[in-house]
């Protein structure tokens, strides 16, 4: 096999042999009708299935659910939790099947490729019940729909938000007397910052300026996408029918991220770990500057007992906005969207779950619980969003958020992506020529192979 990954190909073939089955069903007047002729007290037992989104995923999900179950003691929820690595596939023998849950969580951009193979209902009637549009983050509700299809449409609900910042050590900033008020207005100060910052020493180590993961990390494309986007580049064409992250802004953004690794800001060990490894660098003191989503917060505030004789960030940390680029702020937006199965035979209160799942007091509950951003607006305006300065640093990144098309072929788009990026991370860390030239080469390569996708 050639560089497009096995993953790819078994997207393409799954979304292929599935999207011939009929249409979503339209969740409108069928919903009205069960809600009228089913008994209130019957016992109904609604499946759900959800990934690992916290360290207690089913503990979580059940303890928010927990005032709605005892308001609605005919309603039972059988919770599946399913592992990230193996959701995709799950899914996509429950629809070939047609043997399903009832509610599903549905990484946002695989929303659109779900509702192509009619897996899942058409939610649109219903929505006004939440708020609509106005209720959600543009760039979250966006992940509702599938693009190339009925823009009207809206498959899933949003559930919650991934978002991404700068976590910056207070201590070592002061240290290096880094006004942190300017330190990320934009890439020139935030490039000074790091330079300042770098070599440090704070409790006996020797910080590195900033913690940046390579390759091997699942981020690949969610790391560079918004040093793309800020510096005027984009993803895929206004029609969705071509690559664009190939241009010469969008290469501008890559030459300037991956500059800082080879300023030296990066120590080289960095290119070979994940997220979950650079997050722990951070967090043992080994580097000043880190981005990444809400979840850490939690792993620093409360550590577990195992890590009761490490030294606590807890009180020397903070957080910042993206800082600017030519074209202005960006950051990636993802996270994960609720939608009702097409084969449920219990969409009312299906319905009515994810509901109150949207619901503020749920939202703003889950959203503690898990880590992640909620995603109704109305909720990051409260405690502890709204008065923790940590946490407004999330909520105001969330208005310049960007995520991915919302189109079916994502799912392939995306490794191919990936691919190619890892190849650029390959050059950063070798001692080979990296220039302009040879990543525009990389870039055009990546982008034949995802118009490709896009006409097929």
């Amino acid at each position: 096999m050639n560089r497009r990954s096995a993953l790819t190909v078994f997207f393409l073939i799954t979304l292929c042999a599935l999207s011939v089955l009929s249409g979503c069903e339209r969740f409108g007047t069928s919903g009205q009708a069960e809600r009228q002729t089913a008994e209130p007290d019957r016992e109904v037992t609604i499946k759900m299935w959800i990934m690992d989104n916290s360290p207690k995923p089913y503990e979580d999900l059940m303890h928010v659910m927990k005032p709605f179950l005892a308001k609605n003691n005919h309603i039972r929820l059988d919770v599946k939790v399913i592992d990230w690595s193996i959701a995709w596939t799950e899914i996509i023998k429950a629809i070939s099947s047609g043997d399903g849950p009832d509610i599903v969580q549905l990484g946002t951009t695989w929303t659109p490729a779900v509702a192509l193979m009619g897996g899942i209902l058409d939610l649109s009637d219903r929505v006004h019940e939440l708020g609509g549009a106005d209720a959600y983050w543009a760039s979250s509700w966006m992940t509702t729909k599938n693009l190339t299809g009925n823009t009207e449409s809206v498959y899933a609900v949003p559930w919650f938000v991934d978002v991404r910042a700068v976590y910056y050590r207070t201590d070592a900033f002061k240290k290096a007397n880094i006004d942190p008020d300017r330190a990320f207005d934009n890439w020139e100060t935030f490039l000074e910052a790091l330079r300042k910052v770098n070599g440090v020493q704070i409790d006996g180590k020797t910080l590195s300026a900033l913690a940046i993961p390579g390759r091997k990390d699942w981020n690949v494309a969610h790391n560079l996408f918004p040093w793309i986007w800020a510096a005027g580049g984009d993803v895929l064409s206004d029609d969705y029918k071509t690559a664009a992250f190939n241009s010469e802004a969008a290469l501008d953004g890559i030459m300037f991220y991956t500059s800082l690794y080879r300023s030296g800001f990066v120590i080289p060990e960095s290119l070979e770990r994940n997220s979950s490894v650079i997050e722990n660098d951070f967090i043992e003191g080994n580097t000043a500057v880190i981005i990444t989503g809400p979840w850490l917060v939690p792993r620093i505030e409360n550590p577990p007992e195992t890590d009761a004789d490490k030294v606590s960030l807890a009180g020397r940390y903070s957080v910042a906005p993206m800082p600017a680029g030519p074209k202005g702020k960006a950051t990636f937006v993802g996270g994960s969207n609720l939608a009702i199965f097409r084969n449920s035979s219990h969409k009312e209160e299906s319905w009515e779950i994810i509901k109150y799942l949207s619901g503020e007091e749920a939202q703003r509950r889950f959203a503690q619980l898990s880590g992640f951003m909620p995603a109704r607006k109305s909720v990051t305006q409260m405690p502890p969003f709204s008065n923790d300065a940590v946490m407004k640093a999330f909520v105001e990144s969330l208005p310049f958020g960007r995520t991915y098309p919302s189109i079916p072929q994502w799912g392939a788009i995306e490794t191919t992506i990936v691919d190619y990026f890892g190849t650029i991370w390959d050059l950063v860390g070798s001692n080979v020529a990296f220039d302009r030239g040879t990543i525009r080469t990389i870039l055009d390569q990546a982008a034949s192979e995802v118009d490709h996708l896009l006409q097929n």
